[in-house]
């Protein structure tokens, strides 16, 4: 997965949008996603800056999504849309073996894809979220009392689909090689997209943490955050009980790098030994 430039990314964009638009927007376009969304980021972005630095992760309570159920349904159906485009392919993600080697290992039942400008006449909602998260997130953490140095000049994405039916994938760590590859993600983002999601249905984000392990659903709006480098993860099964495409779990992921090299496998952070 290579990282994009976040201007190369917005120019691409803004040279998408159609020419009878209205302002910067087509009328497939929410009205209100980016309101919401700049609200709820500027609100609670002291509070996911505090919980990083004390636990490396956070995420959004079920009674406080991100988004709300009406703009979550919008982009679920930008994502079906791009399915059904065949944009997906076999997701796979990286394991180190305990002499240092990276192993890759495809996640069964588990399909991605990149989107990028050239998807918005189909999905302009997923890519209205994941520009203005890439413009204005990173400067909202880096202004609070702890500066993590992440940028918004470049960044990773992928949208990923785990199949109902007892699909999951194991523990690993997102950035587990880092400036020995050029690798500076450091903070993970997940945006979860799946409107009829009750507990029955499984699923859930694992975080492997010292003493325990939390437990993440992927209830409609959610969002989820933690350090790219050091935190393990893993998702359980879907149940097998529940399948059809209204039971295929979505999420948006973004992957923010630092500009500061050091804060890649921090020696000093108290979630070091995590990665191992």
């Amino acid at each position: 997965m290579l990282a994009m430039h976040a201007t190369s990314f917005l120019r691409l964009l803004v040279n998408r949008v159609p020419k009878h638009a209205h302002s910067s927007m087509n009328l497939s376009t929410s009205s209100t996603l980016l309101p919401l969304l700049s609200t709820s980021l500027t609100s609670l972005s002291s509070e996911i800056s505090e919980s990083l630095h004390s636990k490396g992760y956070w995420h959004t309570p079920d009674s406080n999504p991100l988004l709300p159920l009406s703009e979550i349904k919008l982009l679920r159906s930008e994502s079906l849309q791009l399915r059904a485009q065949n944009r997906f392919e076999q997701s796979y993600s990286e394991s180190i073996t305990s002499s240092g080697h990276a192993t890759r290992f495809d996640k069964p039942g588990v399909y991605a894809c990149e989107p990028d400008g050239a998807d918005y006449d189909t999905a302009p909602n997923l890519l209205t979220y994941m520009s203005h998260l890439i413009r204005e997130f990173p400067e909202l953490l880096n202004e609070g009392p702890r500066s993590y140095g992440i940028s918004n000049e470049a960044f990773n994405a992928k949208l990923a689909v785990t199949s109902s039916g007892g699909s999951g994938y194991p523990k690993h760590i997102d950035n587990p090689r880092g400036l020995a590859v050029g690798d500076t993600r450091k903070l993970t983002c997940i945006l979860y997209l799946n409107p009829s999601y009750v507990p029955s249905h499984l699923g859930l984000l694992h975080l492997h943490l010292h003493t325990s392990t939390i437990s993440i659903s992927p209830s409609p709006g959610r969002f989820v955050c933690f350090w790219s480098d050091l935190i393990p993860h893993s998702v359980s099964k879907t149940s097998e009980e529940y399948v059809g495409e209204e039971y295929d779990r979505y999420a948006i992921t973004v992957w923010m790098p630092t500009v500061d090299g050091r804060n890649i496998h921090d020696p000093e952070s108290p979630f070091i030994d995590l990665k191992v």
